[in-house]
């Protein structure tokens, strides 16, 4: 008994100890993703730039739109404190206005064979499962997505009946979303009703030298190289492990009153004491009666 225990705490650290250490991203791909969230409303769907950083063995999905803008403000953040001698102190950090963005990351890690599902509610909260298999049924239909030569292949998964446009060229199998598995990245896929659809804006590879040569800031907040050049969960201080069930849980009450989540959140912190005056302001929690996920 002990045996098994020491050999089940053993791999649980082994996991958690390679989802930590970071990889180098290789490639990145560009995504326009539309989804009808409300099919009352489909001449108003949900549209967002999101993007697939690529490592050897990992890869991380998350949006665009949200990365630059944290990147602007860790730049922003940076030259003032450059600007104060490195220092930090008597520094006035001024919120910005943020557009409304999906909060979730997807983090791929293949060698352990483990899918991270993260969402941002103040903390990084995620659910850990396995790397979904998906039967795809390859075919012999071909296209060209801005000069890429794609192959199409086609699947149910999640409730939906998918087809994806993989590049057997670009040996990643990798797509948007939790789409994976196919011999080439996927650059483009769509449901058979066009009701969540990621659409091919781009490809680039990554030079590892200029990546690697980010100017570091004394005092500086992060290196901001960190962020865009590299896959790995969000740092232990901040990243809390739950289930699926309790995620819909805060996800719900971090939408009816995000002030309120807040200082829950933060209680103790001195990032609490600054929310104490600040009056709860709950809103309205968007519509959807159609998820990526079917049941």
């Amino acid at each position: 008994m002990k045996r098994f225990l020491f050999t089940a705490l053993s791999l649980l650290l082994t996991t958690l100890a390679m989802a930590q250490n970071a990889e180098p991203v290789v490639a990145r791909v560009k995504y326009n993703f539309i989804h009808v969230r409300d099919t009352n409303k489909r001449s108003m769907p949900s549209i967002e730039d999101m993007i697939l950083m690529m490592g050897k063995s990992s890869s991380w999905y998350t949006s665009e739109t949200r990365l630059k803008e944290k990147v602007a403000a860790m730049e922003r953040d940076n030259e003032l404190i450059r600007n104060n001698g490195g220092v930090t102190n008597g520094v006035i950090f001024r919120a910005q206005k943020r557009t409304p963005t999906s909060m979730y990351d997807l983090y791929f890690f293949r060698a352990i064979n483990k899918l991270y599902v993260g969402e941002w509610m103040i903390n990084f909260y995620y659910t850990e499962e396995d790397i979904p298999h998906i039967n795809w049924e390859i075919t012999k239909d071909t296209a060209s997505f801005s000069g890429l030569q794609c192959q199409k292949a086609m699947a149910l998964f999640k409730g939906r009946n998918w087809t994806a446009w993989f590049a057997p060229s670009i040996p990643f199998p990798n797509g948007p979303w939790k789409l994976n598995g196919l011999p080439g990245l996927i650059v483009e896929a769509y449901d058979s009703k066009k009701d969540v659809q990621f659409l091919f804006n781009g490809f680039e590879t990554v030079n590892r030298e200029s990546a690697s040569q980010t100017p570091k800031i004394s005092g500086e907040m992060m290196d901001i190289s960190e962020i865009t050049n590299q896959i790995k969960l969000p740092s232990k201080a901040i990243a809390i492990k739950t289930t699926k069930d309790e995620m819909q849980r805060l996800k719900m009450a971090y939408a009816e009153d995000p002030m309120g989540f807040a200082k829950t959140q933060l209680a103790g912190t001195p990032f609490g004491k600054l929310l104490e005056n600040k009056p709860n302001m709950p809103r309205k929690v968007v519509f959807m009666n159609n998820p990526i996920e079917l049941p």
